[in-house]
């Protein structure tokens, strides 16, 4: 007499799941990193946003703004009046060249800037390895950076 066996053993459903938890466990890892870089990186164009929004902003309003970062971390921009037009918290630390958390870009009302390039932190080793990881800032133009040799952003 013939038996006809339809579906699997149990032994073979275990190797499936143990080689999907493998692939799994290999994967998590990976993609937390990714996730982590992904997330600086995004900060950096935010803030890279902010800057050259309201240099445009100064230079068809012939306005004065100023961006004054705080603990790292906080950013608020202020018209000559002394009015508050944004105010933004990060996720991610920011430094000047020093590695001070805090520090203070002019923006002219013909959008000329202070000469002062922004580091996301550089004592984290993760973000030495971004494609991006500052905002060159010349005082007619902003870009997006890596950081050179010298301690220096340089615009990519």
């Amino acid at each position: 007499m013939i038996l006809k066996n339809r579906g699997f053993t149990l032994i073979e459903l275990i190797v499936v799941m143990a080689v999907i938890g493998i692939l799994v466990g290999l994967a998590i890892p990976k993609y937390a990193k990714w996730k982590h870089k992904s997330d600086r990186e995004k900060e950096l164009r935010k803030v890279y946003s902010f800057i050259q929004l309201y240099r445009n902003k100064a230079y068809t309003e012939k306005m004065s703004f100023y961006l004054k970062l705080t603990g790292g971390k906080n950013f608020i921009i202020k018209d000559s009046d002394n009015n508050t037009k944004l105010s933004y918290t990060s996720n991610a630390i920011f430094t000047d060249n020093s590695n001070n958390q805090s520090l203070t870009i002019n923006i002219s009302n013909r959008g000329i800037l202070t000469v002062k390039p922004i580091f996301l932190d550089k004592n984290d080793a993760l973000n030495q390895s971004l494609s991006y990881n500052c905002i060159a800032i010349n005082s007619i133009k902003v870009a997006l950076g890596k950081t050179n040799g010298t301690g220096g952003c340089s615009a990519k």
